[in-house]
């Protein structure tokens, strides 16, 4: 049985990397991101986390969290000691075959974004942003509105390019009429061709 749900406003912190890894969180809603501090002046995001992730798997082989997580949005997670979980994984070899293949999409995943960060231009770049956002929001094959979770600043981060190049790439979406952007409600109008710009068949 899971522990009570815990509502976390938007903007707050979960855990921080380098801290003793307490509990392990399941993400029942909101988005979530994971990322690394270097110093004082950068924040690089490694993911953006929504409802069925597990935060802080990282932590499960050792005792210190490997990344810090906080909320982009209004969020519901359930807070599982870190013990209890590792318990509940030995009597459940399904939820341990669950996690690895997890940690592998997320290795995967990760794997991606490096490749992208080097080889594609920042116009892939940003449209794969934006198809990630809508999977975790409205799902992948949905032409709704949904909203961009963080600032240019942050995407920026996340990507390896500039705010104002982000911005630049948006507006130049939004002028090709692939997007409608108004503020920070995006709605996808030609999903086909945001794939064909990624490079996502």
């Amino acid at each position: 049985m899971l522990p009570a749900a815990h509502t976390i406003e938007r903007k707050l912190p979960i855990f921080s990397e380098g801290h003793h890894a307490s509990h392990i969180y399941l993400v029942r809603s909101g988005l979530i991101k994971t990322y690394k501090q270097p110093d004082h002046d950068h924040v690089q995001i490694i993911n953006i986390v929504s409802a069925g992730d597990v935060l802080g798997v990282s932590a499960l082989s050792r005792d210190i969290y490997q990344e810090s997580a906080a909320t982009l949005t209004r969020s519901v997670v359930h807070k599982i000691p870190r013990a209890a979980f590792l318990e509940f994984m030995l009597k459940r070899p399904e939820v341990a075959v669950m996690l690895i293949r997890m940690m592998n999409q997320e290795f995967a995943r990760v794997h991606s974004l490096i490749v992208d960060l080097g080889t594609k231009k920042a116009l892939p770049r940003v449209a794969s942003c934006l198809l990630l956002f809508m999977e975790k929001q409205i799902g992948s094959g949905k032409l709704e509105p949904f909203y961009l979770p963080i600032s240019r600043q942050e995407m920026g981060a996340f990507l390896g390019l500039s705010p104002e190049t982000v911005s630049r790439q948006l507006k130049g979406l939004a002028n090709a009429k692939i997007i409608r952007l108004d503020h920070k409600r995006l709605t996808v109008v030609n999903l086909d061709q945001l794939r064909s710009v990624a490079g996502k068949f």
